[in-house]
């Protein structure tokens, strides 16, 4: 988690806490930490909210959920061996079914 005001902060350590979930800390001022929020937020500025301008929320809805679309399911990745990240975790879930299923 980014550091953020000392309510916002408290909240979510309680809602991780609470959920089971762990948390990491994030320097200030260290994007580095947190690479893959850095790399998603990037794209999303140079490939949709720096080349569009908006007339509407609802337009900036429908194009960003286009984007979106593009992005999870057609769009392949080099880091998931070139596969969209929806299909990745398809694969994910089959193989984690194949497998517990070979151990039942």
């Amino acid at each position: 988690m980014d550091n953020g005001p000392e309510m916002t902060v408290n909240a979510v350590r309680d809602w991780c806490r609470l959920g089971g979930s762990g948390r990491s800390y994030i320097e200030p001022g260290s994007p580095w930490q947190n690479p893959f929020v850095e790399s998603f937020g990037s794209r999303v500025r140079d490939e949709v909210l720096s080349v569009e301008a908006f007339d509407s929320v609802l337009e900036a809805q429908t194009v960003i959920n286009d984007w979106k679309d593009l992005y999870n399911h057609k769009r392949p990745h080099s880091s998931l061996g070139w596969r969209a990240p929806a299909a990745y975790a398809a694969n994910l879930i089959l193989e984690a079914k194949e497998t517990t299923a070979r151990l039942s």
